[in-house]
């Protein structure tokens, strides 16, 4: 975990639903942030979700709690930052929120897994037959389909 990112405290951070809103519980230690409103930021592949949430300092950790409307959280998971008063930029949170809309909401702790799989092989060229029915007319086209079609419900048969 390097400096640039606020750890968080796993048995105390929650999340869940509470009716057409996600309440969101970030327990902080030595996160170094004061008593008032803080900026929080979710960010997924589908976009960015901005909220302001109550912090409150107690015993060398920072209690964030926020809520945010969980039509708008769709079904994705998204890494949570939170703004510090001393400066403009999020700061990410050691947690992901995990939401979909016909299951429970997740809060993840620790860092984000490592991809397990490689990067799929790029796509092999297509053969001079397919280029060649693609450049035919769609009429054309579409009895070559129904002809395939039948031919392989024909093979299937003789099986």
């Amino acid at each position: 975990m390097s400096a640039a990112v606020l750890r968080v405290d796993e048995t105390l951070s929650w999340a869940r639903r509470s009716g057409a809103e996600v309440i969101i519980h970030l327990r902080l230690p030595d996160a170094g942030l004061e008593a008032g409103a803080a900026g929080v930021e979710l960010v997924s592949t589908d976009g960015r979700l901005r909220s302001t949430a109550d912090v409150t300092a107690t015993d060398g950790a920072a209690e964030v709690r926020l809520k945010v409307p969980h039509s708008e959280l769709g079904s994705s998971t998204w890494q949570v930052t939170v703004q510090l008063p001393s400066s403009t930029r999020f700061v990410p949170v050691e947690a992901r929120l995990l939401a979909a809309p016909a299951i429970p909401v997740a809060l993840l702790p620790g860092p984000p897994p490592s991809t397990r799989m490689r990067p799929p092989s790029p796509r092999s060229r297509p053969s001079w037959a397919r280029r060649l029915a693609e450049r035919l007319p769609m009429p054309l086209q579409r009895v070559l389909r129904r002809a395939r079609s039948t031919g392989r419900a024909v093979a299937g048969r003789l099986r």
